[in-house]
């Protein structure tokens, strides 16, 4: 089974869209639903659909703040074997978990899935490659994120064990925490595996964490505190140097 894991915080306008995505899926799947300690109608909406029992949806309270800390508050949750990000204000194309259960099915050693990413933004669509059926290794894997400086942790099936066996949380980053944790697990990662096709609707729009306003001082931290932890990965002993 996959889990799909779906962090929010003052969702109130995207998180029906996500969630309704979810529920299309075909395949064994269950969603849990983060709440980042919204304080808006979030809850109430989640409560509109955990409480129709014939729907593998779990909504829980993240024990902490920040979203790092609501998806490892998800992931160690998780009844599936796998798990797959998901952003609130973003959505599943169809049938895409039926499709990495597929692929899962028939590598069961497999670490990561990994798909391209079609950008949604008003009218318009673009699609990402990420990767592409040519990187089959976790070293692959990591070269392809440091190249194109995409470490997205959503769109992807990961074996629930490798990601929680990440030795290095960055809860203190606001972003790039997840491009931290794509490095870990493809340093850690031993097979992975490209879908070749589209497996995330990435939706652009204002009310993101990534396009709020930021001040330079606020910038300036933060890009302080992503090279910190670039550092301290570096340092960690069970980390070899990714050679090409």
């Amino acid at each position: 089974m996959i889990t799909i894991i779906i962090p929010v915080h003052n969702g109130e306008r995207f998180i029906k869209r996500a969630i309704d995505s979810v529920i299309t899926q075909h395949g064994d799947w269950e969603l849990i639903v983060v709440n980042d300690h919204s304080t808006d109608c979030t809850s109430q909406i989640l409560t509109g659909y955990t409480s129709h029992r014939k729907l593998p949806i779990t909504a829980i309270d993240s024990t902490d703040f920040g979203v790092t800390e609501a998806r490892m508050c998800g992931a160690k949750q998780a009844a599936g074997d796998y798990l797959f990000f998901m952003d609130a204000d973003d959505e599943l194309p169809p049938d895409i978990i039926d499709a990495m259960a597929h692929k899962i099915a028939g590598e069961p050693d497999v670490d990561i899935v990994i798909g391209d990413i079609a950008e949604m933004k008003q009218e318009m669509k673009s699609t990402w490659k990420y990767g592409d059926g040519n990187l089959t290794s976790g070293i692959d894997l990591f070269n392809w994120i440091v190249d194109h400086r995409m470490g997205y942790l959503w769109g992807k099936a990961i074996r629930k064990d490798l990601f929680l066996s990440l030795p290095y949380v960055p809860s203190q980053l606001k972003f790039c925490e997840d491009y931290i944790q794509m490095l870990q697990l493809s340093l850690k990662a031993t097979k992975v595996r490209h879908i070749e096709r589209v497996s995330y609707h990435y939706i652009q729009n204002s009310f993101s964490a990534c396009n709020g306003l930021k001040t330079r001082e606020e910038y300036g931290n933060q890009f302080y505190l992503v090279a910190a932890a670039l550092k301290l990965l570096a340092e960690k002993a069970d980390f070899k140097i990714a050679k090409r």
